[in-house]
């Protein structure tokens, strides 16, 4: 993504002189790092809906908690031609002022806790009288993740998953 960003400034005018134009240039950000590590924890309580020729169709819910590790991360932007945008700094022809600017951002590590729930559906096959497989479907909603964007402006997502599951039941007489 190609951004347009001032390099400098030109007078628009003779006198009176009324200020300057600016001079752009493209930018484009690099994220220099950033990681992000989550764990979720669910009480879940599931409901065999009766058996049926070897079938065993099931729904579930489940309530808990996701704690979500974000490592600290950097920003850092570029002009097009790949010199570092950071501290760039240009004289204004007509107030002499000499405005600086460094859009590169740092963003320190950070552990939030938010709610976090499941509703599962499926079906469990017999595939003898003690072991089942079981095919099912979760979705699984980890609560808001607030951040900032490449601009630095406050931005939030919902973070949701959609997961197909499979895996074997072992039924203790």
């Amino acid at each position: 993504m190609i951004v347009p960003c001032q390099i400098g400034a030109v007078g628009t005018g003779g006198p009176p002189f009324t200020g300057s134009a600016p001079i752009f240039t493209g930018c484009m950000p690099l994220v220099g790092s950033g990681q992000s590590n989550a764990i979720t924890v669910l009480a879940n309580a599931y409901f065999d809906l009766g058996t049926w020729w070897g079938l065993t169709p099931y729904i579930g819910a489940g309530a808990g908690v996701n704690i979500l590790d974000r490592g600290s991360g950097q920003i850092n932007w570029f002009k097009d031609n790949l010199v570092p945008y950071a501290g760039t700094t240009w004289i204004d022809p007509f107030t002499l002022a000499t405005p600086s600017v460094n859009w590169d951002r740092a963003f320190p590590a950070r552990v939030t806790t938010r709610f976090a729930y499941a509703l599962m559906a499926g079906v469990a096959y017999d595939l003898t009288d003690h072991v089942k497989i079981d095919v099912g479907y979760r979705w699984l909603d980890l609560g808001k993740l607030e951040g900032r964007n490449l601009f630095n402006y406050a931005v939030s997502k919902n973070l949701q998953l959609h997961q197909a599951r499979i895996g074997f039941r072992y039924v203790i007489d």
